[in-house]
């Protein structure tokens, strides 16, 4: 639709990417289609991206531009590539499925540490650090995780990208597998904006 590099779409924002797609400057499918660039690019010094179902949000993108053509009212995320696997959704709402975190590393005895983006002989930090070091390399613009001690902040910090805590109970979760974890929330990691 515009020739625009892929290097260019992903240095936009959330904002900025739902802004273009709206006003048909861009299709979900090139959008989609620079981010899975990007993850090819980067991810293997980052590690970040340890579920990849391109085709399904490829398909998800061709639908989400072919509904847009037919005049439908997009939805807020439609066409936006996130660290959630979208494609995988189902037919109605859920809530976050939380993840007990502990520490500030993102290191899976399967599937290995995540790397700080920047310097990879540094944390990506954690328990959110796949979500922010993704982030950080533009290779998804969106992100979400759950937040006690920090998991969605530590690791923002360190990968240089907003990660927020919105106060307990305005994002429902459920179910809490322990009383005593009452005060965990879920929330946004989002991108770090326009460059």
């Amino acid at each position: 639709m515009t020739g625009r590099s892929a290097a260019e779409l992903c240095r936009n924002d959330a904002i900025t990417l739902a802004g273009l797609l709206r006003g048909r400057e861009v299709s979900a499918r090139e959008v989609v289609a620079a981010h899975i660039e990007q993850i090819e690019a980067f991810d293997g010094g980052v590690n970040a991206v340890v579920t990849r179902t391109f085709e399904t949000a490829l398909a998800t993108a061709a639908a989400a531009d072919e509904a847009l053509a037919r005049g439908a009212e997009p939805g807020l995320l439609d066409g936006l590539p996130d660290g959630r696997g979208r494609g995988d959704q189902p037919g109605q709402d859920q809530h976050p499925r939380a993840e007990f975190g502990a520490g500030s590393h993102t290191v899976n005895p399967v599937l290995g540490a995540t790397r700080n983006p920047f310097d990879s002989s540094r944390s990506a930090g954690g328990s959110s650090g796949g979500a922010a070091a993704a982030l950080a390399a533009r290779m998804i613009c969106l992100a979400d995780g759950s937040d006690l001690g920090g998991s969605l902040r530590n690791p923002a910090s360190f990968c240089n990208v907003v990660g927020l805590r919105p106060s307990p109970g305005p994002v429902p979760r459920w179910p809490i597998s322990e009383v005593a974890d009452t005060l965990g929330v879920e929330g946004p990691t989002p991108s770090a904006g326009s460059s």
